[in-house]
Formats: structure tokens, sequence, C-alpha cells
């Protein structure tokens, strides 16, 4: 696989600053799964009634530029991306390279990408995703392991990355 390539941001989340919401990155598309992972956070809610909001950023719900994406990610408490299918994932990649704690869907290309950066959940198990959400909200511990796992992944994700793969690729097809 020759992954997408995410610039580092211009600053990295830290414990301190993971009070923030839930954020989910990507439009209303059937498989980005938004209303079940609605249900899940309303669930969640139930079950924790400190648990932070869910922010939607994307079209149609929030437009924001890539600065202010880049904020919010860093002050996030974690990316859900519990989409159905996905050809790569790139909200998975831009959390790690902001420090940005991450749950994913347990199916699809998440798990080449993420491999053990992310908390995974069935994206399909309202349930599993709701106990999934709260465990990440409780447990202090895991958002900062998930932290470091995804900030030591992500420079294989960056540009350079994916250039040097290509040239790679290259040589070994035209020698």
């Amino acid at each position: 696989m020759i992954a997408h390539g995410v610039e580092a941001p211009p600053a990295t989340a830290t414990a301190a600053a993971d009070g923030g919401p839930f954020v989910v990155l990507g439009d209303d598309r059937h498989r980005k799964n938004l209303t079940l992972v609605r249900a899940a956070h309303a669930l969640a809610r139930q079950r924790a009634a400190d648990l932070p909001p869910l922010l939607l950023i994307g079209p149609p719900h929030r437009y924001v530029d890539e600065p202010q994406k880049w904020r919010l990610l860093r002050d996030a408490r974690a990316l859900l991306h519990l989409s159905l299918l996905e050809g790569f994932g790139l909200p998975v990649v831009e959390a790690f390279a902001a420090g940005t704690p991450v749950l994913c869907s347990a199916s699809g290309s998440l798990r080449e990408v993420a491999a053990d950066a992310a908390l995974y959940a069935d994206p399909r198990d309202v349930d599993a995703m709701a106990a999934a959400m709260v465990r990440l909200h409780r447990d202090e511990e895991l958002r900062a392991e998930l932290r470091r796992r995804g900030l030591e992944r992500a420079p294989r994700f960056r540009p350079s990355a994916t250039a040097a793969a290509w040239r790679e690729l290259h040589r070994e097809l035209a020698p």
C-alpha cells in the first residue's frame, strides 16, 4: 500500500487539550454511518452524562478551513471514524498527526491504516460503539497511549514517505 501523505499540523494535542468534543470528519454519505454513530453517542450519553458532545465537520453539517480543522482535531477528546466502508481513512491519519486519540471501525482498510494506534468498534453495533465511546472518555491512560501510538505512526503517512514509496515502486517497475 502506498498511503496518502499528510503534513504535520502546526501543533499537536496534549492531555490537557483533550476536553473538547468527539469529532467526526466527513460528509453524510451512507457509508460514513452517521445515523448509527449518532445513536451510539446518544446511548453513550445515557451511560456517561458528562460524555463530550458530538461535532460533525463536513457537508452538510459544518464547513471549516484547514487551520480550524487542525485546531478542532487538536482540541478534541477523540476522533470518531466509525464508517462502514473506507478506501483509506484520511481522517484517521490526520488525527494521528494532530495527536488526537482515535476510535474507528474494526472493518475495511482502517485496521491496516491505524494498526495498534486506535481503539476499534463494530460500526454496525450501536452498543459496542457506545461502550467504546464511554471507555475512551473515561480512560485517560488509554487516550494518552493512543495519542502516543498515533504520533509514532503519523510519520509513515507524511508526503515525504509517500513520495519515497512511489519512487521505490517506479524503480522496481522500470529498472
